[in-house]
């Protein structure tokens, strides 16, 4: 079949305003966290080698050719929350399509498609080009006992994630787009800081937009009609996507719900968790510091831990109802419901566990002073140091780092900002004042560190001691009130 450029006819015109024009959109996300979609592993329990990705637990969700990727799924669902918190539900739906009501189909499936397409995501280097080998990380972490207050046995989580920096290219498709519909996706697309993968509340998968290109390819056109029979597959949607949208009205990100600057007053240790490691000449073993980019950081994971199972502690002192669980499963009690749960003991949960309503990204330390220390066993029988058990340690003497606290939800219930900044300021209170410390060896002088509180309480981040109290007896008050009713 020949195609003609010449104008068309009056009754071709009138089929043109039926012809579909297809618009594609490209944009790159940037990983400001490690995160990924992970899939289940197959590590082996009897291997005991330093951890890599034969030993995770959980790896890399990866595309045919053995390259990592962000599911079409995990994207459509972020994309629909986006709309869906700017916009509203019914939006949501209409672009991202619905479950109908019951017998609303006929003879096919209740539901109405989605009008945007996610046809795929493909990792890219700094440059914007495809790249075929991703870096990967292994991180692993432990569930605490709370009786014991040590590691819980048979909880050692070990996954592989993309390092932060990692960057993906995304491409979308939307047929018979109406402009103002457009413009106002390709904003919200700017303005976007998607959470993307598992761990979101312990800093994991927090990520950043950078370049967004758009362009429509109208079918009625010899030009187009050429184009979309010769092309396929991301070439097409880079040769028609090369308008670039840009806002100059962007948010700087998420308000965090409390921030604090802490100090490391004493010997601090966050390690890796592996075996000591040969340094120097003289090979001498030493326990290094958890690093991360060049940075000494202290995970999310175990922040979160921390002021979760502190909060618990105070809860239960003060016999709040329900009273705070011990295995974190109950889904009914305050740090359940604020802290997020897995396991769903409720029998009137719709679901099994829920998300957290904050999350605690990791914290970099800034200017640290990193030392070694060395320790010896003692020999319980000579009571002198025990032969061939020196050992040397990496630690922090210095430095300071931020504990943030950030909305995950967009709707904290009645008085639950109030609660968490009132609970926390009392967590934060027992690790200034020595309590609690942050780390390891925290029973043999190490992880004590001081709060900036008058910073915190100036920028309304935390309220003051006393008034921190006078929440927690409301709670408890309250609490006494519900168990009366009943």
């Amino acid at each position: 079949m020949t195609i003609t450029a010449g104008p068309p006819s009056a009754k071709a015109r009138g089929r043109a305003q039926d012809a579909r024009a297809v618009t594609f959109i490209r944009f790159f996300l940037r990983f400001a966290e490690p995160g990924a979609v992970t899939v289940p592993g197959s590590p082996d329990p009897n291997d005991e080698a330093p951890w890599d990705r034969d030993r995770a637990h959980l790896v890399l969700d990866a595309d045919p050719q053995g390259r990592p990727q962000l599911p079409g799924t995990s994207l459509a669902g972020c994309l629909r929350e986006m709309v869906r918190l700017a916009d509203g539900e019914e939006t949501a739906k209409e672009l991202f399509g619905c479950l109908l009501p019951a017998g609303s189909g006929g003879t096919e499936v209740d539901a109405k498609a989605s009008q945007i397409r996610i046809l795929g995501s493909r990792p890219v280097g700094a440059d914007g080009d495809e790249i075929t080998t991703v870096p990967s990380v292994v991180r692993a972490s432990t569930a605490i006992c709370r009786t014991r207050g040590a590691a819980k046995a048979n909880t050692l989580r070990v996954e592989e994630l993309l390092p932060a920096g990692s960057r993906f290219e995304i491409f979308l498709r939307w047929d018979d787009a109406r402009q103002a519909g457009l413009e106002r996706l390709l904003s919200l697309l700017a303005a976007w800081h998607p959470l993307l993968g598992r761990g979101s509340s312990r800093g994991r998968g927090r990520c950043v937009i950078e370049g967004i290109y758009h362009g429509k390819l109208r079918l009625n056109e010899p030009e187009g009609l050429h184009r979309w029979l010769t092309a396929s597959g991301p070439a097409l949607a880079r040769t028609v996507a090369t308008t670039e949208f840009s806002d100059g009205n962007l948010p700087a990100g998420p308000e965090p719900l409390l921030q604090v600057t802490i100090t490391i007053a004493g010997p601090l240790r966050v390690g890796t968790g592996q075996p000591a490691e040969a340094v120097g000449d003289q090979g001498q073993k030493v326990a290094q510091l958890f690093r991360e980019g060049g940075r000494y950081i202290l995970p999310g994971t175990g922040l979160k831990g921390l002021l979760r199972s502190r909060a618990e502690f105070i809860l239960r002192s003060v016999r709040v109802t329900h009273a705070p669980c011990m295995d974190q499963r109950c889904g009914k009690c305050w740090p359940c419901t604020v802290f997020g749960h897995g396991g769903g003991q409720d029998p009137d949960a719709v679901a099994v566990g829920a998300r957290a309503l904050v999350r605690i990204p990791d914290a970099p330390v800034a200017d640290p002073v990193q030392v070694r220390r060395q320790h010896v066993a003692i020999d319980r029988f000579t009571g002198g140091a025990h032969e061939g058990l020196l050992y040397t340690d990496e630690v922090l003497e210095g430095g300071s780092f931020t504990i943030t606290v950030e909305r995950l939800a967009d709707d904290l219930g009645a008085g639950s900002e109030t609660q968490i900044r009132a609970v926390l300021r009392l967590v934060l209170n027992d690790l200034h004042d020595g309590i609690a410390g942050i780390g390891a060896g925290v029973a043999r002088g190490y992880g004590s560190v001081t709060v900036d509180f008058a910073d915190a309480e100036a920028r309304g981040y935390l309220p003051s001691a006393r008034a921190a109290q006078a929440s927690l007896a409301q709670m408890a008050a309250a609490s006494t009130d519900r168990e009366v009713a009943r």
